[in-house]
């Protein structure tokens, strides 16, 4: 395995274990500042449609098409008509060419559900997903129950937020004939990336130069672009007349742009050759393995009855409190009177990513061990009552010092929570530089 390509899967485990896993499992009292919640509620559109499917529940026909019966497991449909429908006019939207939705659109109880359908696939298949790093990586997790089908391309080094790079991704596809899938995740978590049409259509030039190929685009932040970045779907592109609609795999969610967590709606749409290709209709086959009748029709709902200001509305809300990070984050290097924390700039998504080099060879709490780790910092801010994740459980090097925070967290959270990252700044940069280990 070269060096300078791929991390190993079993290490990057570990750090999600060690890193994220385990705040779930801390009971400590803590400001929760790394959550994947957004803020915003849903639409009215929920509320709406689930008054409209209490009132068929309470008055069921005679076995008609319109019946809710709460009773029993099975329904007509695995997919839901109107979701299939409304799915498809989502995607098209964003000129996703689907043809038929009621045999191009699968559904499964979130997005990771269905991503960890794939990796059965692949496993089963003897074939690898490429994940390009940082990215998120919470499917990892399953990652040995389905044979550790996946290979993670190494961050390109500190250049540009650590952007990915197609030639990286095109060595890793020729060295390792085993890759059989890349996962993308655009907008990006934690890095707030928007993939660019250009590097989109550099990619499809490279899935398509290899037949067996497949991208698996997870899309589940497309309506929460921040800064105005246009949004090109990766199954909407093309290359010299070929169409990458035939070899990818298209996942969306209603949790994060449409304030639906609870309701565990994750989609996948491509074309039927495709779906049938990874049996991901027999994933589903069973409806007590897939979401309920009554989550699919309020999910069409919204889809259906959501408008355009809903999703405005909440990126101003959004931008509002990257504003107050940004802010709070100011006035701790004004304290300080050095750069000691820097906020990355993120173009899209929930997350921050907070570089702390001022404490880069400095002492902590202890005065004993100087920072040289993302996951020092982190351990010393959960020590004193506030929670983020270390940057390295995404993918960045741990020496980069990076920090996610979930901006979409209650205002009096933030600025309790930056207000003890201040005051371990405040230490921490009043302390003495110890140089690094030889």
């Amino acid at each position: 395995m070269p060096d300078d390509l791929l991390i190993a899967p079993d290490a990057m485990q570990r750090l999600l274990h060690e890193r994220w896993v385990a705040l779930y499992a801390d009971q400590r009292p803590r400001i929760d500042l790394f959550h994947g919640d957004v803020l915003v509620p849903p639409p009215p559109a929920a509320a709406a449609a689930l008054r409209e499917l209490a009132d068929r529940a309470a008055a069921p026909g005679r076995g008609g098409p319109d019946d809710l019966e709460l009773h029993r497991y099975r329904s007509p449909h695995l997919v839901a008509p109107a979701l299939a429908t409304a799915t498809a006019g989502w995607l098209r939207r964003d000129g996703i060419p689907v043809v038929n939705e009621t045999r191009e659109v699968i559904v499964g109880v979130g997005v990771t559900q269905l991503t960890v359908a794939l990796l059965h696939e692949f496993a089963r298949a003897g074939r690898t997903v490429l994940f390009p790093l940082p990215t998120y990586t919470y499917p990892l997790l399953a990652a040995p129950q389905a044979g550790h089908p996946v290979r993670l391309l190494r961050p390109t080094g500190a250049h540009a937020g650590h952007r990915w790079d197609l030639e990286r991704i095109r060595r890793a596809v020729e060295t390792w004939p085993d890759i059989g899938a890349i996962f993308l995740v655009n907008p990006g978590n934690p890095s707030g990336e928007v993939l660019s049409a250009e590097f989109l259509r550099g990619l499809a030039r490279l899935v398509l130069d290899h037949p067996d190929l497949v991208v698996i685009a997870d899309e589940i932040y497309r309506e929460m672009i921040l800064d105005g970045s246009p949004f090109t779907a990766a199954a909407a592109v093309s290359d010299a007349g070929r169409a990458m609609y035939a070899r990818t795999i298209t996942l969306r969610g209603l949790a994060k742009c449409y304030g639906l967590a609870k309701l565990r709606i994750g989609v996948a749409a491509a074309a039927e050759e495709l779906l049938d290709r990874f049996s991901l209709r027999s994933f589903v086959w069973f409806n007590t393995a897939a979401p309920s009748e009554i989550d699919q029709l309020v999910a069409a709902a919204v889809l259906d009855r959501t408008p355009e200001s809903y999703h405005r509305s909440t990126v101003r809300a959004y931008r509002r409190l990257f504003r107050l990070v940004r802010a709070e984050v100011d006035r701790i290097n004004r304290a300080v009177g050095v750069e000691a924390v820097q906020v990355v700039p993120s173009a899209a998504g929930s997350f921050a990513l907070l570089r702390l080099t001022g404490f880069r060879g400095r002492t902590g709490p202890d005065a004993a061990t100087a920072y040289h780790s993302d996951a020092q910092i982190a351990a010393d801010l959960h020590d004193r009552g506030v929670a983020l994740v270390p940057g390295s459980a995404f993918g960045y090097p741990q020496e980069e010092l990076l920090l996610r925070l979930t901006v979409t967290s209650p205002e009096a959270d933030l600025r309790a929570g930056l207000a003890l990252l201040g005051e371990l700044t405040r230490e921490v940069v009043a302390a003495p530089r110890v140089p690094a280990a030889p």
